[in-house]
């Protein structure tokens, strides 16, 4: 799928992103993946993120945006799909930004309890 703001996403790269909390977003005739600014928003997202990428590896890291991270990184079949060279700048930048996210604990910790 084309995203404006990341070029043609792979779904292991869409289900990330969303785990991240960005969502998908329609305007003027443009599809954009944009960071929710509410928590309930955000983990709505997260929630859909980990179905997808649940279902793309047949594993399960919960919430967690770090051990997804290192999980699609490292593994053989999941890594070229994840770290696809078009788009992997943007995507990467997202993940790493959205890790060092101060309140992305408690995020996954409310994702958890749903």
């Amino acid at each position: 799928m084309t995203i404006a703001n990341f070029g043609m996403i792979v779904p292991l790269q869409m289900g990330m992103l969303m785990l991240a909390g960005y969502k998908l977003t329609r305007e003027n005739g443009m599809t954009e993946m944009l960071r929710c600014n509410e928590a309930s928003g955000a983990i709505i997202t997260m929630q859909e993120g980990r179905r997808i990428l649940e279902k793309i590896t047949e594993h399960d890291f919960g919430h967690s945006l770090g051990d997804w991270h290192n999980f699609l990184i490292n593994d053989k079949k999941h890594s070229e799909h994840y770290m696809r060279s078009s788009t992997w700048i943007g995507v990467e930048r997202a993940v790493k930004a959205e890790l060092r996210n101060p309140d992305r604990a408690r995020l996954e910790a409310l994702a958890d309890q749903i």
